[in-house]
């Protein structure tokens, strides 16, 4: 089996998110997590080739070279620089840096040798690849608004050197390129006909239209319309509306705010996708009116969610990517599907395989995912995503051993629920739930019992977490679970960490806080030994019952692996003097996850934050191979039960790999080479911002983790005596939480939560903030009124509602008033406010607001990973684009 590599969900903040290169078979992927994956494809497969981190902060745009294979020109962030990389097989090399004053937005091959270049500043540049020069065109400001953002390029096909340029404004320009005098010639300015005409793409007339139609161009707008110029007279020829236009749709509806792709499929056809997820062909013969077809291509490509990418190389083969996150390769002569390829929404935290079909696996993914992924076509796996509504981070995944299509799972939230995969619904979500960060830290099922049932047998959930072992014996949602904690230990004093159990399922491991291992037999529980093991593990897992032939067993059978931070230990549990056997030493990073070889005996994998995965003989207790793709922790492994060679591989950078032990590794004792580049260096312009851009951004499984410790926290601090103000974690958790609903209020915002072009306008959030039905005790409300500007109303408000404490008026008396005669007391109020921010939150904010600290204070928030609040506030001071490349995409996505 070739590698596979399912990548991280595409960013959309990069205008080409997926790049194909006309010259050879390489297709490279823009992921929200800042990497960039390059794959093979061909009618009969899609392989992936490697991977890398071209910026460190964010991937603007990305476009390859015509005529040269290989070549792929980078724009991003921090440091506002075009990169240029050689990609040949697994090794990239950077070609050429190219330094600018503001953050890259969009690129384009002008010819072989000019590269054009337009950055967020509407700042236009131009670099020639034999020359080495980058100088800015001397008439670069073509639009009427100042600093307007450039955001994409397009080229005439028949015509050298005509260029369109779209602004973020609405405004095109179409211009000559003259590059002797390094001059664009304006010909043509298209001024924005609504405020919501953002241009998506632009296509010039096909290479081979007829001459009548050679010197127009199509241009797709978000609303939904599609018009076509000609760039000789700059006039309007004809228009097609892909949405029906409502008298009573709104500004933010939708329908009215979505990308429309454009692509050749032949000189008289394009091709877009729209918001139902499907492919429409324009038949543009006629330019006065222009008729629209579904293109059917089976099996359908987008499962009715928005189509935002369509590529086309060649007039034969079709890229598309939709938000059911799935990149599907089309044969447009037969309209078939040939290749897919899922992308993951989160990290890979858990996998586990189905006992009653092994070709078929579980991964628990962040963002509350649970994914199943068919491994029965061989060399084509299949991933698809069952249910996308959990609330949390799915952390572990147990399928039931005798029940089809049953999945347990637990959430980085505490709760514990049941899925049914041929249902599609979750079958039970239990009212109870843990507590404590990170449980529960296991999930299984145990030995089965006889039972009156129809299978004459039953199988018990178990769960760990809260330093107890659980048993869920109902599955009812009011079910509250039994704990065994005291008939396993025999002592109040020791807690337990994790348990396993073997699979024969006679015994039972039980690692406890005090460094003991507990082998108990199954199922009267009874003491088989008590071993002390000298070190604090989290993971267990036995050795198979490995059959030899047909009458032998292994002699590792009850063998235990066990992780001791950077070390494993092999144990014997049922060896009653020296139970230890040895450790195995190589990881440099703690270890996250063990798994056995269902076939190899000596065979044992196990994966670590070093972002390696190492293969073990523990015959011999020496490593074998190491596997060096990912860029991140491994989260989660485990071998291939139908093909003993083939390990499947989830990490923390949003990827699932699936690799050939003989293929795809390398020695343990040769230097480990990746293609991770740091960009460290800053240009001049950024240097400011060096701290700033540096600070290490918590992922998505970090943030959860502070999510649930600061839920604890709280609750821990219910019973303790009233105080006068709230804790900081329970005001900014509610106010978090607030500005998120207000953000996205439906679901099917939701689902493309990464989308930042769906966040409301500021008349839109104030008038969601004055639908809010607050609690009268609340002090929410007159904060956000004053946030809002609502000054008046907010007045009107505090004078008919209840204040609990004249200090409250007396605060917000000054608040309202601007006099200067009170100015010295307003500053002595904000410094003792400042000093005691984190207990007064809500103040701090507002005093910041009225002392026009603006800038300071979304530096404070998004510092302190307050990214719903700082996005809500950042769209009332009118300043979202500002803060756009401050937020990690995994921040964006979060699910609060």
């Amino acid at each position: 089996m070739a590698l596979t590599c399912f990548p991280g969900a595409l960013n959309p903040f990069c205008r080409q998110a997926i790049c194909v290169s006309l010259c050879s078979d390489q297709l490279a992927v823009a992921t929200s997590s800042t990497l960039l994956y390059i794959y093979t494809y061909s009618s009969q497969n899609l392989s992936f080739i490697t991977k890398f981190s071209p910026h460190s902060k964010s991937l603007s745009c990305m476009l390859f070279h015509p005529t040269i294979p290989g070549l792929l020109a980078t724009g991003g962030a921090p440091n506002s620089r075009v990169l240029l990389w050689a990609v040949e097989g697994k090794t990239v090399q950077k070609q050429a840096t190219l330094n600018l004053q503001r953050r890259p937005n969009a690129l384009i091959w002008l010819s072989d040798d000019e590269l054009i270049i337009g950055d967020e500043h509407g700042n236009i540049y131009r670099w020639n690849r034999n020359e080495g020069k980058l100088n800015q065109f001397s008439n670069q400001f073509l639009s009427d608004k100042q600093n307007d953002e450039v955001q994409l390029f397009a080229t005439a096909n028949k015509q050298k050197y005509i260029m369109a340029i779209a602004y973020k404004s609405g405004c095109i320009c179409i211009c000559h390129v003259d590059l002797d005098k390094n001059h664009l010639n304006l010909l043509h300015k298209l001024s924005p006909d609504s405020v919501n005409a953002i241009c998506c793409s632009i296509q010039f007339a096909h290479a081979e239209s007829p001459l009548d139609r050679s010197t127009l161009f199509y241009i797709s707008y978000g609303h939904g319309s599609i018009k076509v110029y000609d760039y000789t007279n700059g006039k309007a020829l004809g228009q097609l509306l892909m949405v029906k236009q409502s008298k009573t749709a709104t500004a933010n509806d939708p329908r009215s705010k979505t990308y429309y792709p454009l692509a050749w499929m032949d000189a008289n056809t394009l091709l877009t996708g729209n918001i139902d997820g499907h492919l429409i062909k324009i038949d543009i013969r006629h330019s006065s009116h222009m008729e629209k077809s579904q293109l059917n291509v089976t099996p359908p490509v987008s499962a009715g969610k928005p189509v935002f990418s369509v590529v086309i190389k060649d007039e034969k083969t079709l890229f598309t990517y939709a938000f059911n996150r799935k990149l599907w390769i089309c044969d447009l002569s037969s309209l078939t599907l040939t290749q897919s390829l899922a992308s993951i929404p989160g990290s890979v935290n858990t996998i586990q395989a189905c006992p009653l079909q092994t070709s078929c696996i579980a991964l628990g993914v962040d963002t509350g995912n649970i994914g199943i992924l068919d491994l029965s076509s061989y060399g084509s796996p299949s991933l698809s995503f069952l249910w996308q509504s959990i609330p949390a981070d799915v952390c572990r995944v147990a399928w039931h051993p005798i029940r089809e299509g049953r999945i347990a799972y637990s959430t980085r939230l505490g709760h514990v629920a049941l899925y049914d995969t041929l249902t599609g619904r979750s079958r039970v979500v239990y009212d109870w739930r843990y507590t404590q960060p990170g449980s529960p830290n296991a999930l299984f099922w145990g030995p089965l019992i006889p039972s009156s049932t129809v299978d004459q047998t039953l199988a018990i959930l178990y769960s760990v977490g809260d330093g107890k072992l659980h048993r869920w014996d109902s599955p009812d949602k009011s079910c509250l679970p039994t704990d065994l904690t005291s008939l396993v230990t025999e002592s109040n004093i020791s807690s337990i960490v994790t348990v396993a159990f073997s699979d024969d399922q006679k015994f039972m491991s039980a690692i406890c806080s005090d460094s003991s291992l507990l082998i108990r037999s199954c199922p009267s529980l009874t003491l088989v030994h008590h071993h002390l093991i000298n070190c604090s593990p989290t993971i267990v897992h036995y050795h198979p019952r490995y059959l030899l032939s047909s009458v032998d067993i292994s002699s590792k059978q009850y063998w235990l692996a066990v992780n001791d931070k950077q070390n494993i230990r092999l144990i014997n549990s049922l060896e009653s003097n020296s139970c230890i056997i040895n450790d195995l030493i190589g990881h440099r990073g703690d270890i996250e996850c063990l798994a056995w070889s269902s076939s190899v005996d000596f065979l044992l994998a196990s994966g670590s934050q070093d972002k390696t995965v190492r293969l073990w003989n523990v015959e011999t207790c020496s490593p074998l191979k190491v596997y060096v793709e990912h860029s991140d922790s491994i989260l989660s492994l485990i071998f291939s039960s139908g093909d003993t060679n083939v390990i499947l591989s989830g990490s923390r950078d949003q990827s699932l790999h699936i690799w050939n032990i003989e293929e795809h590794t390398q020695s343990p004792d040769q230097p480990i080479v990746t293609n991770i580049i740091e960009n460290d260096e800053e240009t001049s312009s950024n240097s400011e911002n060096k701290k700033r851009h540096n600070k290490p951004r918590p992922n998505r499984a970090e943030r959860e983790k502070k999510r649930a410790a600061k839920i604890t926290t709280t609750e821990a601090n219910v019973e303790q005596a009233d105080r006068l103000f709230s804790s900081t974690n329970n005001i900014i958790n509610d106010l978090n939480s607030l500005a998120y609903r207000l953000l996205w209020p439906s679901e099917t915002d939701r689902q493309v939560i990464s989308d930042l072009s769906l966040l409301p306008d500021k008349e839109s959030l104030i008038g969601r903030i004055k639908q809010q039905q607050f609690c009268s005790t609340n002090d929410l409300i007159y904060h956000f009124l004053y946030w809002s500007g609502e000054h008046v109303e907010l007045l009107n408000l505090l004078c008919e509602g209840s204040i609990a404490t004249s200090s409250n008026l007396f605060f917000w008396m000054a608040i309202l008033n601007d006099s200067n005669e009170i100015q010295p007391l307003v500053d002595k109020t904000f410094h003792l406010i400042k000093d005691n921010h984190e207990q007064q939150i809500l103040e701090f904010i507002t005093m910041m607001i009225k002392l026009k600290q603006n800038q300071e204070l979304l530096e404070y928030l998004i510092n302190h990973d307050h990214v719903e609040c700082s996005l809500l506030l950042a769209i009332l001071f009118g300043c979202i684009d500002q803060i756009r490349d401050r937020l990690s995409v995994s921040a964006q996505t979060e699910d609060t």
